[in-house]
This record gives structure tokens, sequence and C-alpha cells, in this order.
């Protein structure tokens, strides 16, 4: 996963940890120490191909407007840090809207492009400046990064959202991306960067990191200063507290950003979230508390417009006694693509449902000409549906997700946009899942736990249907039994790059699901083929090899066993019950090694498997 690197643009002297003793009347007579730092950085972020967002103070763009430039130039992102680096609770409305508009013109002017991004100083947006949000709305920010959800004695809002949301304000939505955190014993523990780097072991942040990458399925967003790694800083006099956070560890931090640098990937704020649909809260408050209530909306991350190289886009749909939920799922999907450059197609595979499917699916493409029609001959199961949707698939993108409108179409463009980013399969993750706890998410849950400590994986959710493929990558499937669930480890076979992304997820409305606890079995079962195809697909006759050589040894044990008896006893023929079992285990080791030459064979004969589907009956298409 790609995390958010944000790094505040601000000189030594300028800190909130020196502001008792450092007025900014006297900024004048302090060496200005921030364009040296900042070009130390960029030659860090080249040297490991790394982006970032830089959030820039307006004194410094008035006074370096090259600096910005050079910034931009390395392909960064530039994002507006306030004026003077002053903290938005020392401030009014009017004072706080001048400030943040006379930054963004001169970060602008310095750039000639727009400024969508903006971090308060010391991260003040507080529960008691929030106002704050409807001036950034109305002076043109698309996203704010100023929330840290912890307690702290200068900032913080422990009861905000741990993870990138859209605060709906009077005056419009801002898409707010708090610093991470990672939830211990019960209470937000930072571990976004900044002092916390500096003053917490390497590995821990790491960890944390990392575990809130592959557990809550969500990038990080770190931070540090350019004057964090200038060890020749002029030191001040200052309290002891203040000379603590500043610097601590100031001497390790480059080696630091090195390590993590080389560990973990980074992007800007606005490629890490450009896929990822966020939750929508509006604040209230309510007995002198502020709350963040959601509200039902999902926005896709505001900060930067979707770009696609997809010529058609194929969604393949499995169908099974569905017939009520086609007509608004051919709605949403008409609804969630109509704003795509490209056309696409809509494969139905009726799994020979017994309901009205398929009449229903003839009506339908009449009103939506992208409905292609297929039948199987009967109840093959979901695995060869899918297969046979992928088979007849144009385009160049392919989806697939279920029908029974639990899978939301509006997240296809999102998962669409992450195959641009360079993946070839994109998972979905129904990280909150509307189902029965009994009868299909405890089965989930056991099965995900499974696959995942087997095959070492760190897909969490394997029964979602709904995926994004290019079309090179479902072209090479040969898919059976429910090796659906299992096309992360079919597809990284091919040398495929696997991503996974947070789904919504809804409740049944109409028919009934068809699946429960039995299916668990099932795919344990298909587990167990699977570890075997990918620890031997390459050398087939060593796995028949270690399994027919028990049967070698004990075959050899079991003749020699009858040969001594009758060679140190009386006995004038060997005994027939011992020559019978040895000969059975003789004939086992023969047939399996015989298996293991033939499946030699076949790797390496040339591919003669058909194009289509076996189970075909026939296809309709709009002309």
């Amino acid at each position: 996963m790609i995390n958010a690197l944000t790094i505040d643009v601000e000189d030594y002297y300028q800190v909130s940890a020196f502001e008792g003793e450092i007025d900014y009347s006297d900024w004048d007579r302090f060496e200005s120490r921030v364009s040296g730092n900042t070009e130390r950085l960029l030659g860090l972020l080249a040297e490991h191909n790394m982006r970032a967002t830089f959030f820039v103070l307006g004194c410094i763009a008035q006074k370096q407007p090259a600096l910005l430039r050079m910034i931009r130039k390395e392909g960064h992102e530039i994002g507006c840090h306030g004026l003077r680096h002053v903290r938005i609770n020392t401030q009014s409305p009017e004072e706080f809207r001048k400030d943040v508009r006379e930054a963004k013109a001169s970060i602008e002017s310095a750039l000639g492009e727009p400024v969508k991004g903006y971090r308060a100083a010391s991260f003040s947006l507080r529960d008691d400046t929030l106002w704050a949000l409807e001036v950034l709305v109305e002076e043109g920010f698309e996203f704010d990064s100023s929330i840290f959800p912890v307690l702290h004695d200068r900032y913080g809002i422990p009861g905000a959202p741990r993870f990138p949301f859209v605060i709906k304000t009077p005056s419009g939505p801002i898409a707010e991306l708090p610093l991470t955190t990672r939830r211990l014993f019960g209470h937000n523990f930072p571990i976004a960067g900044g002092g916390y780097f500096r003053l917490l072991p390497y590995g821990f942040i790491r960890n944390s990191m990392r575990a809130v990458n592959d557990q809550e399925g969500t990038p990080c967003i770190f931070y540090f200063h350019p004057w964090e790694i200038d060890t020749g800083q002029p030191r001040q006099k200052t309290t002891l507290l203040s000379r603590i956070r500043h610097y601590h560890n100031i001497d390790k931090m480059e080696d630091r950003l090195h390590r993590l640098l080389t560990d973990l990937r980074f992007t800007s704020v606005s490629e890490a979230f450009r896929s990822y649909r966020l939750r929508t809260f509006q604040i209230t408050r309510k007995e002198g508390k502020t709350l963040f209530e959601p509200t039902e909306e999902n926005l896709r991350f505001l900060g930067s417009r979707p770009q696609f190289s997809t010529k058609k886009l194929s969604v393949v749909i499995p169908v099974y006694n569905e017939a009520e939920n086609l007509a608004p799922l051919c709605t949403e999907l008409r609804q969630a693509l109509a704003h795509l450059p490209f056309d696409s197609e809509w494969i139905f595979v009726d799994d020979g449902s017994t309901d009205d499917s398929v009449e229903r699916l003839k009506r339908l493409s009449v009103e939506f000409p992208a409905i292609k029609v297929v039948k199987l001959r009967g109840n093959f199961g979901q695995t060869q549906a899918m297969q046979a949707g992928f088979t007849i698939a144009n385009g160049d993108a392919v989806a697939s997700m279920d029908g029974d409108l639990q899978n939301d179409p509006a997240d296809i463009p999102v998962m669409l946009q992450r195959l641009e980013e360079g993946y070839d399969l994109v998972c979905g993750w129904r990280k909150e899942r509307k189902d029965a706890w009994l009868s299909r998410r405890f089965p989930s849950l056991v099965a995900n736990r499974l696959i995942r400590v087997a095959l070492k994986s760190t897909i969490h959710d394997r029964g979602c249907s709904l995926k994004a493929y290019r079309s090179e990558l479902v072209k090479a499937f040969r898919l059976y039994s429910d090796m659906h669930r299992f096309l992360q480890e079919v597809s990284v076979i091919s040398g495929a790059r696997v991503s996974e992304l947070v789904v919504n997820h809804r409740a049944r409305r109409y028919g009934k699901t068809k699946y429960g606890i039995s299916r668990t079995f099932k795919v344990l079962a298909d587990l167990c083929a699977l570890k075997m195809i990918i620890r031997f697909r390459s050398k087939p006759l060593l796995g028949f090899s270690l399994i027919a050589f028990p049967f070698a040894v004990l075959s050899t044990l079991i003749f020699g066993w009858s040969a001594w008896i009758r060679l140190t006893s009386d006995m004038q023929e060997f005994p027939a019950v011992d020559v019978s079992v040895g000969i059975l285990f003789f004939a086992s080791f023969v047939f399996l090694m015989m298996l293991g030459f033939i499946g030699e064979l076949a790797i390496n004969a040339p591919n003669r498997t058909t194009s289509r589907s076996d189970h075909l009956v026939f296809e309709e298409r709009k002309q």
C-alpha cells in the first residue's frame, strides 16, 4: 500500500515551540536555513523515487518563490501552511480568512497554479476552531490535513474519525485527512511522524504503520519538517519540554528517514487518496461535546481528477435467481459509469436460474443497450459463471461483481483508477459487511483467516466479487471449482501486481443468499489444492514423488520383512497378506510417479485450451 508523505516547510525559528521566545518581528535577525534543508530532502526523495506533499508557509513563498518552483519541478504537490505559522486558536475568523487568503495567493503567484490543500500551524484545528473549515471551503481549498485525533496540550480532537473523511460545512464539503494514529489500549496513539518519529523506537513506528495498512486497509499520513534534519541549526534557549520536542534525536532523523523510505512506499496526498471513497460526516454539538455524525453519502476524494487510459470496460455479473435485483442494478450501473470517458458492456451470466432472470434481462436490454446475456447449461457455480464472462469480455479493463445489489457499482470507477496506478488486479474489501453474523460473516472470517495464514497473503476479503482486472490477466485465467476466491494467488503466479480497496457493502434487499457455513469446507478443500499447485506447479514430478516416496519405503520394508521371515523360518512360501499389501503399496508408488511424469509432460506441452467456455449455450448481443 502507498502512504501519503507530507512535509511542513517552515524554518527552525518559526515553530510554535519557540513562539514565547521568538516574535515574528525578530525573524529577520535569524539565518534562514529552510532552502538548504528542503533541497536536501528533495535529493533524499529523488534517491528513493518518492513523491510528497509540501505544505509551505506563505511568507516563504513571498521571499523564496524559486524554492517552490524547484519543489514543483521535482513532481511534488504543494499545499498551504498558512502565512506566518500562526495557530488558528489565536485568531478570529476574520484574521484567519485574511491569513489563508494572503498565503494562498502568495503560493499560487509563485507557482502559477491553484493550491488545493491546507494544513494548520501546529495542527491547531481543534474543537474550538472547527469554524475554520467553512472558511477554507469558501477560499477554494478542497482538502485539509489539520486534525490530529489525539489528546495533546496544544492540539488534537480525540473523538474525530481516525481515517480520511469528508466534512459537510454550510459552504460545501471538504476532505479531511487526519494524521495517522494506532489504536492501543482503547486510545489513539500518535505514530504519524515529526517529534513522535524521533522520540519513539523506529521499529514501533514502522510496524504500526504496516499494521494500519494491513489490518485497517488505509494509507498512513506521515509528516515531518525540513529543520528536523538540520543538526547545525542555532540552539535556542527555551523550556526543557520545548528543547525535547525540538532537538531530541535530531542527529538520527535523516538516517531514520532513509530507512522509512526503504521499508515503506510513499507518494503525495492527492495521489495516495485519489482512488478512495471517503465517508461523509456532519459536525454537531451536543452537551458541550463535538460529535462527528456519519451520513449515508460517500464521496470520492476531492483532491484530484481521475484520468483513464481505458478504452472499453467489461462488467461481468454472475446471476442465479436474481430477477428482482436486475432492474435496479442496471440503473445503478448506468449512473455509476455514465461519467466515464469510454464505453462499457455488461455481461450477465445466468448460472441456470429457475426464475425469470433471463427473460427480464432480455427486456432490460432494450432500455440498456450495454447488456449482453450469457446462459449456462445448468447451475455450475459462480466460478464457472465468471470464467464464461471473462472468456467473451472485449474490454481492455474488466470488472466483476455480484448481481444481488450488495456490491455498489459506484466503486467501479474508483477501482479502475487504481488500475491506472499500475496494478493488474484490484480486490474489493467489504470492511463493514451488512450480512448475517452466523451464516455469512463468521464463516467468511474463519475462511479468510485460514487463507491468509496458509498462503501468507495480505488480502482481507476473499469472498468479495467486486474486483477490477486488466484484460490480459483475465484472458489467462482458467478457473474451476471455487477458485474465484483465490484470484490473487492465481494472478501472482502470473507475475501480476495486486492491490486491495475498501468498498461499500449493502444489505440484501431482494431474494435469498446462496451462501452458508457449508461453503467453508469447500473453500478449505480448494485451499489445500491451491497450496499444492503453488508449491509444485513448475515441478509436478517432485510433488508426486514426495507423496509416492512413503509407499516405496513401505513396499520395500514389507518385501524385505517377508523375505527375512521365509529365510529364517520353515515357511515354504511368502506370507500372502504381506505380499499383497506390499504389491498394493508398490503399485501406488508406480501410479503416483506416472502421474508426476504426466504432469511434467503437461506443463511442457503447448497450450491447447480453447478460448470458449464448454458450458456456453448462447449469448445475446445488442448491435
